[in-house]
């Protein structure tokens, strides 16, 4: 099945084949530099644990957080890649051919097909490239549509009764429940405020009075790939402004801007996944 140097590729999200991955760890003294490649899984990755260099060798495709302190700290790797370009990685002629492709299916149905159930991505493109497919066929795996995967293209298939991998809702934390709240003060050249607003905060003014005068003082050169905003009064900001919508005098930018919900995370706080 799994050979020394061997590229292994393993279905990932909540279609992560723990059963598959108990065997192949047990197996893992008959086992040499194997490169293990997925996208984010759920659950835990024990071939990633200290010890299992010389017998497995993680390529991240996608750093999940069951995986991110293994190649933070050198014992695993992580290829930069877009994720709709993975696909075409295991395809002839791709830079990550596969020699074995753990997936997770349906048992089959009439017709003899199987379905990826709840996690396609990247797994069609493996199981249809690699050399041989394993497959887990699981009778808790729901059936949905889209492409299958006929019973022939499988070599091995062990069928199992698991629960798939459920990610638990966590209540956020006391770092992330203050993304979003505002601090507000009024600066004129009568109270010689000033306010500092750190790195990474928006900041956002509206003038009072006719000619108002706005000075910056800044710690690094402006950076136009930098640049963005968000919608002045998104209700999720929770911002009393002095002027109403109406009499407002808005630049294009402003006026269309996305709200705080639409905007990219570029944050990872402590504790978070």
């Amino acid at each position: 099945m799994v050979k020394s140097s061997d590229r292994l590729y393993i279905h990932a999200g909540a279609a992560t084949p723990h059963g598959l991955i108990a065997g192949l760890v047990e197996l893992r003294h008959d086992l040499r530099d194997v490169e293990i490649v997925h996208m984010h899984t759920d659950g835990p990755a024990p071939y990633t644990e200290p010890g299992m260099e010389h017998r497995f060798r993680h390529n991240a495709l996608f750093i999940g957080p069951n995986t991110r302190q293994a190649v933070q700290e050198g014992r695993a790797d992580y290829t930069p890649v877009f994720l709709s370009e993975i696909p075409a990685l295991f395809e002839p002629g791709g830079s990550l051919p596969l020699d074995v492709a753990f997936i997770h299916v349906t048992p089959p149905d009439a017709d003899g097909n199987c379905s990826l159930g709840v996690s396609v991505d990247c797994a069609l493109s493996a199981a249809r490239n690699a050399r041989m497919v394993v497959a887990q066929v699981n009778l808790r795996m729901p059936r949905t549509f889209g492409a299958s995967i006929p019973v022939s293209l499988i070599d091995l298939a062990i069928e199992v009764d698991h629960e798939l991998p459920i990610a638990v809702h966590q209540l956020p934390g006391p770092e992330a429940t203050e993304v979003g709240r505002h601090v507000a003060a009024v600066l004129s050249a009568e109270n010689w405020r000033q306010m500092w607003v750190p790195r990474g905060f928006a900041h956002g003014f509206c003038t009072l009075e006719p000619d108002t005068e706005v000075l910056y003082k800044v710690d690094a050169y402006y950076d136009r790939a930098a640049d963005a905003g968000m919608l002045w009064n998104d209700p999720a900001l929770g911002i009393e402004w002095p002027v109403g919508a109406a009499a407002a005098v808005l630049s294009d930018k402003d006026r269309t801007a996305p709200r705080l919900a639409e905007l990219p995370r570029h944050f990872t706080y402590a504790g978070a996944a």
